[in-house]
């Protein structure tokens, strides 16, 4: 639709009937046709390529599972991200007794660009109700796992478990940081975070 330009009051609903106005640049962001439509807005302009909208938001990319998940592990409760790698909390993994948890170490695939499991870290000491897993943080090459339920000071007190990367790519326990004033139920470990070195 445009207006003619020297009369506003005569409409032309075809541009093709219009004999003194141009067509609707749906891109300049300029009412081309004097119809009070700029561009987008302007109906001329639906089929335009510069007005069709493109899906907005997040596509699937990879569905990352556990390769020995069961149910009710909790994997995926919590994730932790630095570049290429992530590691992959399961509080409830049954592998060392119930809930003693574990966490899965992800790594992007050069050649795929996929993210495979690379290794399962479990705690060194751990046993039934220790919720290994139930925080992790990365930073270059170490990964910190909370477990809030460990016994190391008392009953549920807690710990942080520390893993390095050596040059080959694999991660080894290095260290277990439980509370100096540790008492039963401190759930120490229960949020881990972890910036710079």
């Amino acid at each position: 639709m445009c207006l003619f330009r020297s009369d506003p009051n005569r409409v032309y609903l075809n541009d093709g009937d219009c004999p003194a106005c141009t067509v609707e640049n749906c891109a300049n962001g300029i009412d081309d046709d004097f119809d009070l439509l700029i561009d987008c807005d302007d109906p001329d302009c639906t089929l335009d390529p510069a007005c069709t909208i493109a899906p907005r938001g997040w596509d699937e990319q990879q569905r990352l599972l556990s390769p020995t998940g069961q149910p009710d592990d909790h994997f995926g409760r919590v994730v932790a991200v630095d570049g290429d790698r992530l590691v992959i909390g399961s509080n409830y993994d049954d592998d060392l007794g119930a809930y003693s948890g574990s966490a899965s170490v992800f790594e992007r695939d050069a050649a795929t660009g996929l993210l495979q499991e690379t290794q399962l870290l479990l705690a060194s000491n751990g046993s039934s109700m220790d919720s290994f897993g139930t925080s992790v943080a990365i930073a270059g090459d170490f990964i910190f796992v909370g477990a809030h339920g460990a016994d190391g000071a008392g009953s549920s007190s807690g710990a942080v478990y520390v893993f390095v990367r050596n040059a080959l790519g694999q991660w080894s326990e290095s260290q277990i940081l439980t509370p100096g004033n540790g008492n039963s139920s401190n759930s120490f470990g229960k949020t881990v975070v972890v910036r710079g070195n």
